[in-house]
C-alpha cells in the first residue's frame, strides 16, 4: 500500500461530510472486537478452481469504532498498518505505518461547532511537511470540497447535492483548472440503503454503474458492476445471522461463444471475534 493509496483512504473516509461518524469501510453488526478478512486469488485449470491466499486484513474495534487496520501478506508478514483515534465519537486522526512500523503519513480532521467536518490535512510524519489538504464549505443542501496539494494548489473540486436526510444524491468532480471530470448519481431503497451509484461523462453518458441487491432482512446479497451498460462483475454475499458477510465471491462476467459466462476470480472470507 503506497502513500497515494493511504491518501485515497483519507479521501474516502472524509467523503461522507454528512455522516455522524466516519468509517474506514465495513463496520460489522454486533459487539465485534475484531475481524479478519482473508483474500484469495482464484485460478481455473481443467474445469476446476484453485485458490491461494493473496493478502489478509485484520481490523480491530473498540466501542464500535475501528482503531487499527493491518494488511498482511500470505505469510502473515506486515505490509502496512493504519491506526485511528477519535474525539467525541468523531474521527480525529489517522496514522499510516510501513512494514517496519515506521510512521509515514498522518491525517488530522477538524470539525465545526455543528459537528460537520471543516477540513482534513495530510502531513508527512517524519518532516511534518504538508502533503495535501481538503476544505469543506456548506450552503444549504450543497457541499463543496476543495482539494489542495502540498503547494496549496487546487487540484480537484467536488460539489455535492444533498437530500432532505443530508445524504448526497448527486456529485460532480472538477479538475483544478475548472474542467469537468465526472459526475455521479446516488439512489436509495425505501429503507434508505444504497441502491445504485451511476457515473457519467461530460456528454451525460453513463460509463459505470454499481447496483446493490438486498434480501428481505435488508442484508446485502449481491453487487453488480456495469461498464458502458454491460455487466462486467458480480459479487455474491453469504452472510451470518447479523448480516455480516462471511464470504464474498467475485465473478467476472463476459460473453464467450455466444453465451454469458460467470468466472470466479477471487474470494474474500471473514472471521469475527466478539
Amino acid at each position: 500500500m503506497k502513500k497515494t493509496a493511504f491518501f485515497a483512504v483519507a479521501v474516502l473516509s472524509a467523503f461522507s461530510a454528512f455522516a455522524d461518524n466516519f468509517s474506514t469501510g465495513f463496520t460489522p453488526a454486533g459487539n465485534v472486537t475484531s475481524y479478519t478478512k482473508t483474500n484469495y486469488s482464484v485460478t481455473s485449470k481443467f474445469g476446476e478452481y484453485f485458490r491461494s491466499i493473496s493478502e489478509k486484513e485484520v481490523h480491530n474495534f473498540s466501542n464500535g469504532q475501528e482503531t487499527e487496520y493491518s494488511l498482511l501478506n500470505a505469510k502473515d508478514e506486515l505490509i502496512t498498518k493504519t491506526t485511528y483515534t477519535y474525539n467525541a465519537k468523531k474521527l480525529a486522526s489517522m496514522a499510516y505505518f510501513d512494514a517496519e512500523s515506521e510512521a509515514e503519513l498522518k491525517t488530522e480532521y477538524e470539525y465545526g461547532v455543528d459537528s460537520k467536518i471543516k477540513s482534513y490535512t495530510v502531513t508527512e510524519s517524519d518532516s511534518g511537511n504538508l502533503s495535501s489538504k481538503t476544505i469543506y464549505k456548506y450552503e444549504g443542501k450543497k457541499v463543496t470540497e476543495n482539494h489542495y496539494d502540498k503547494d496549496g494548489k487546487l487540484y480537484m473540486r467536488v460539489i455535492q447535492t444533498l437530500n432532505d436526510d443530508g445524504i448526497p444524491v448527486q456529485e460532480t468532480e472538477y479538475n483544478g483548472d475548472g474542467s469537468f471530470s465526472l459526475s455521479r448519481n446516488y439512489s436509495f431503497t425505501e429503507s434508505k440503503k444504497i441502491a445504485a451509484i451511476e457515473t457519467f461523462d461530460e456528454e451525460g453518458n453513463c460509463t459505470n454503474k454499481i447496483a446493490f441487491r438486498y434480501d428481505a432482512n435488508d442484508f446485502l446479497t449481491e453487487i453488480q458492476v456495469y461498464e458502458n451498460a454491460k455487466i462486467t462483475e458480480r459479487r455474491i454475499y453469504k452472510n451470518d445471522a447479523l448480516g455480516n458477510p462471511v464470504r464474498i465471491s467475485y465473478y467476472d462476467v463476459a460473453e464467450k461463444f455466444g453465451t454469458t459466462v460467470n468466472e470466479l476470480s477471487r474470494i474474500e472470507d471473514f472471521s469475527y471475534n466478539y
